[in-house]
């Protein structure tokens, strides 16, 4: 006989290789096909509501890794939620103007496109973003989020463009868009204004220059003294308009070589020793209040500058005495305006090249970063070049084009952000944060900026509704609002197709006047950060329950968001706000093409699965930044396996023959009440974890839970499992254990490996169950009485475990047993009255050997080899045994094949 046979072994179609590089995609058109996600929604419709408002990505290339991230931390908000009992509207969204996109249609023919018209190229761009998007849309879907990605939206959809330009109305409304000649960031490669979100920072290589201005008259200084001013940008110096000196601060005149110079005190020693001017004495001090009304020569030019007073001027750098160029500085525009100095030079075209607004013919048609070298060499001519050097030093570059940038002044667009201040400091402290310092970090960055730019140079945009004349901006109301009328009745593209009559408001035409539309577009952070119009307009939660970005969106889309919405509907569009860090590779190091490190999500989907994927999400800290990597990846492969194999494997191929009855039917023993209450315990302590988004601490408690199922419970029950009858009561009670445990984890499992819990569920014997495990809402809890009781219990059999386990690990590694059945063990307790009685019934047992013995020695633990007689079908070690066939069995097994 076969006794092998005679076992009720594991049976199950759930694979221990997961395969998930070919299933995941059948899952995924198996929720498509059968409408999983609509009919959750539907399933879910008189619940409360609950609304993640999806921050779109921008429509232009291969997602990675960051948009990975941030998409599967998102399914994993929108899945806790429909666990928690909550509805969800998930509409992910895309971010389709802009310059990137721009770039990349007008590069594949330059020429061609240079000859297109407005509307033809912004035809072009349209179709380039679509095209992005239905990209992007199924590398979204390969992750295996639960969203319904044939409802969408576009910031160019004709809607979402007219509830825009309500925005734009509105902010006009409020008397918060003014025009103005003010420097800002400006992108020479791109030719356009940019917003502090696309700026950057790179090191690169500067120059330091170190040059004299020749006062002219002054109260403290004889005339002819030189001001030692350094500078970084002495391509700004033809601009020059002031010196800016600290007025607290105090400044040391001093000779060298004949000749007098002011430099900052604090300073003089050390640029003593930089420039080698180990001769120079110090006359006296000088206060910089005093150092007003002092006025110089020009360094360049015959032309006479005055010395401003101002607060912005720093002690440990430079020199103290500040170059002052209003065109190319925020710092210098706003002292040169306080001193009412308000001509702006602005000497570079939209190219970066030099104009001839200085009448300079020698400069007039470079570019600035060339202009360099001429102007140091005629300081040199002019006797004002004192010293240079290079040095590493952190500038400004286009996040896109990834090219230096420079402030610029150019007529620009700009909203009253200062107005709206107060209103945005009251409502943040409505905000739910995870934190404090993110909240500080929000309030920072919408507090310390006073105007917004909203106009760009562009043509791939939403047009600015606004009409000129005789080069005056009309920001009156009505006619804002008769030209936005228009535009929603013929479309947006009619303002580049038509004249400017279209837009006039014929009761407000003027004869003799001019009139002409802007050119200029609206910036793109304007048009995302409306997109909370997307929730009113499908009539969801306003504000939305959450808003989950990356950390670089606190003076982004955050900033925006919060911004337009306080314009527009008087609160800010969210309820709570959480950002994750930025993911880098498994050394800490920035991911870059040029060092070969980029870790592609697509890749590792396609070699390991997009579970394993969501399964390092899981694993990462999301407040802070995470690596990523080979060595990371195959940890949380090994993770995977733990629970695939060892809880779900385990339990659906001990489910064969269950009768799946109610909890109530079972007569359960002390360690399945145990699991019950542990697994009850495991519950609302992921309900917990789920509520403050903390994944990791969920992910830290399952692992420990299958650790501590697969190391003791379900080792103790497999001789019940496999050896008792089908339908003895014992079995049963342990089958509906496993039952419970697997039905009250799936739902938790399907929040991070979605596919897995899946693939679980549809090998999963329950009669007429749901047709997915997206749609299964999770039992009702099943109590255990005396809870108390059974955790004293568990906690003086832990202790007696791991000082059980190490003698028998011992004796196995001496040779005196080689499976703890065979264990005879003899432990000694400090009484044995103190040890609870039911605990030693069960010890045998749960120790998972064959005899214990109780003394009062504390001291005494023994393990020895049973002399009894093994079952040659179940293992056990028995007294009495019955021979069957040629076979020795016990009375258990005996009975059993007797039958």
């Amino acid at each position: 006989m076969n006794l092998k046979k005679t076992l009720l072994m594991p049976q199950t179609a759930f694979e221990m290789q997961g395969k998930l590089t070919t299933k995941e995609q059948q899952f995924q058109a198996f929720w498509q096909s059968k409408r999983i996600y609509q009919k959750l929604h539907r399933q879910n419709k008189d619940k409360p509501q609950k609304i993640l408002h999806d921050g779109p990505p921008y429509a232009n290339g291969n997602i990675h890794v960051g948009h990975a991230l941030n998409k599967i931390l998102k399914d994993f908000v929108l899945r806790s939620w429909n666990l928690q009992g909550f509805g969800t509207v998930f509409i992910p969204g895309w971010d389709c103007h802009g310059l990137p996109i721009e770039h990349a249609v007008s590069k594949k023919d330059p020429q061609h496109y240079a000859s297109l018209s407005l509307s033809e190229k912004r035809d072009l761009c349209k179709q380039f973003a679509l095209s992005q998007i239905a990209i992007q849309k199924a590398q979204f879907q390969r992750l295996g989020l639960l969203n319904d990605f044939s409802k969408y939206y576009k910031t160019i959809d004709e809607s979402f463009q007219q509830n825009e330009l309500d925005l734009f109305l509105q902010a006009v409304k409020k008397d918060l868009i003014f025009q103005a000649l003010k420097p800002t960031y400006w992108s020479p490669v791109s030719r356009t204004s940019l917003a502090e979100a696309e700026i950057e920072y790179k090191e690169v290589k500067t120059i330091g220059l170190y040059l004299t201005f020749t006062v002219v008259q002054s109260a403290v200084l004889n005339s002819g003294t030189k001001l030692l001013v350094w500078t970084t940008t002495p391509w700004t110096l033809p601009t020059n308009q002031a010196i800016a000196v600290h007025p607290q601060f105090e400044y040391l005149l001093f000779t060298y070589n004949n000749e007098q110079y002011v430099v900052l005190a604090s300073l003089f020693e050390s640029l003593k020793t930089k420039f080698g001017w180990t001769d120079a004495i110090q006359v006296q001090t000088i206060s910089g209040s005093q150092l007003q009304n002092t006025t110089y020569k020009h360094c360049l030019y015959d032309k006479v500058n005055p010395v401003l007073l101002g607060n912005h001027v720093l002690c440990n750098e430079g020199t103290g005495l500040v170059h002052t160029s209003p065109a190319y500085g925020l710092d210098d525009f706003y002292l040169c305006k306080q001193n009412k100095l308000n001509e702006a030079l602005v000497s570079l075209d939209e190219k970066g090249v030099f104009n001839d607004t200085l009448n300079d013919p020698v400069l007039t048609g470079l570019f600035y970063l060339k202009a360099n070298d001429v102007i140091i060499e005629r300081l040199k001519q002019h006797h004002n070049f004192v010293f240079s050097e290079s040095f590493l030093h952190r500038e400004p570059h286009d996040w896109r084009s990834k090219t230096p940038v420079i402030y610029r002044a150019s007529k620009q667009l700009f909203i009253k952000t200062k107005s709206i201040q107060s209103k945005l400091k009251r409502q943040i402290k409505r905000v739910k944060f995870v934190n404090n310092k993110n909240k500080e970090r929000l309030q920072e960055m919408l507090l310390q900026r006073a105007e917004w730019c909203i106009s760009r140079q562009r043509v791939w945009g939403l047009p600015i509704p606004l009409i000129y004349a005789d080069n005056q901006p009309l920001l009156d109301v009505t006619t804002i609002k008769y030209t936005i009328q228009q535009l929603k009745k013929y479309g947006i593209d009619s303002w580049f197709e038509k004249d400017i009559n279209f837009f006039l408001n014929p009761k407000k035409i003027q004869p003799g006047v001019e009139y002409k539309k802007e050119t200029d577009t609206l910036e793109v952070w304007f048009d995302s950060g409306s997109t909370y119009n997307v929730l009113i307009s499908n009539k969801l939660n306003f504000p939305a329950d959450l808003y989950l970005e990356g950390s670089d969106q606190y003076r982004g889309w955050f900033n925006s968001s919060a911004s337009c919405g306080i314009i527009q509907t008087d609160q800010l569009p969210f309820k709570s706000l959480i950002s994750h860090g930025f993911t880098l590779d498994e050394h800490g190091n920035k991911m870059s093409k040029s060092l070969g490190n980029v870790v592609d999500p697509l890749k590792l989907c396609d070699q390991y699965g997009a579970d394993i994927l969501r399964l390092w999400v899981t694993n990462v800290d999301w407040q802070v930044d995470n690596r990523i990597g080979d060595n990371i990846i195959k940890q949380i492969v090994e993770q995977y396996r733990r629970i695939r194999n060892s809880l779900l494997r385990f339990i659906l191929g001990n489910l064969n023959h269950f009768n799946f009855g109610e909890m109530k039917d079972y007569r359960f023993a002390l360690e399945d009440k145990i699991v019950i209450h542990k697994t009850n315990a495991l519950v609302q302590e992921l309900h917990q974890w789920l509520k403050q988004y903390n994944f990791l601490n969920c992910l830290k408690a399952i692992n420990k839970f299958v650790l501590w199922l697969s190391g003791w419970y379900f080792e103790i029950i497999k001789d019940t499992l496999y050896c008792d009858a089908k339908t003895n009561p014992n079995r049963l009670a342990k089958q509906a254990v496993l039952n419970y445990i697997f039905t009250q984890l799936i739902g938790f499992l399907n929040i991070f490996i979605p596919h897995t819990a899946e693939d679980a569920w549809q090998n999963y014997l329950l009669p007429k169950k749901p047709v997915s495990v997206n749609l299964f809402a999770g039992p009702a809890m099943f109590k255990v009485a005396n809870v108390k009781g059974l955790d004293r219990l568990h906690e003086s059999f832990s202790a007696i475990k791991d000082r059980a386990y190490a003698a028998i690990e011992q004796a196995r590694q001496n040779g005196v047993i080689t499976k703890n059945n065979q264990v005879v063990l003899t432990l000694g307790v400090d009484s044995t009255s103190a040890i609870d009685q039911r605990l030693v019934k069960h010890l045998a047992v749960w120790l998972n050997v064959n005899q214990v013995n109780i003394t009062n020695d504390p001291n005494e633990i023994k393990v020895e080899h049973t002399d009894q007689v093994m079952c040659e079908r179940c293992w056990n070690f028995q007294t009495q045994i019955y021979p069957k066939k040629g076979h020795q069995l016990c009375a258990r097994c005996f009975t059993f094949l007797k039958r």
